[in-house]
């Protein structure tokens, strides 16, 4: 029997709460609850590499659309300790196929949980380009078709065009 060191009744703290799924072949985005993970996981690294091992097996290839590319922000992020600012990233490697990581800093971890995630889970492929907009606890995909082709520098300065006054926090890929 596995023996609990620590009792914890209500999980908090660093907490959004929420792990968000994003499904872009159906453009479908729906939430789960992060305590169901939280218990027995820490942090963006440990539930993503949980998430990844249940939600892939060997035969999953890197490329395809039900790999999922899973976006965790560190346990401490957003609390008020000094540098808790890490999102770790992890899908099947291109090379070897096992896990593959990455691990940033920057603005991205504590706006994703201010905007109610801890976590968000893309699987699929969508037939259009999109972008995915974060804000008070929802989740929305949107036509990307006006900043497809654009470097990241060109996409940053057009998202923030398009939000202005708001302050906006973007992860970008591309050239």
């Amino acid at each position: 029997m596995k023996k609990n060191f620590l009792r914890i009744d209500k999980i908090g703290g660093g907490l959004a709460g929420k792990i968000l799924r994003v499904d872009l072949t159906r453009e479908k985005t729906w939430t789960e609850e992060t305590e169901n993970y939280a218990r027995e996981w820490i942090g963006g690294r440990a539930i993503n590499s949980w998430l990844l091992l249940h939600e892939t097996d060997p035969r999953t290839k890197w490329s395809d659309p039900e790999n999922p590319l899973i976006f965790g922000a560190g346990a401490l992020v957003g609390t008020l300790t000094p540098g808790a600012c890490r999102l770790s990233i992890e899908t099947k490697n291109v090379f070897s196929g096992g896990k593959g990581s990455a691990n940033v800093g920057g603005h991205f971890a504590p706006e994703m949980k201010y905007a109610g995630f801890d976590h968000i889970v893309i699987t699929g492929k969508s037939e259009r380009p999109v972008y995915l907009f974060l804000h008070n606890g929802q989740a929305e995909i949107r036509d990307a078709g006006s900043i497809w082709g654009k470097t990241v520098f060109e996409t940053e300065e057009w998202l923030d065009r398009e939000f202005a006054p708001r302050r906006i926090r973007i992860a970008a890929i591309g050239p």
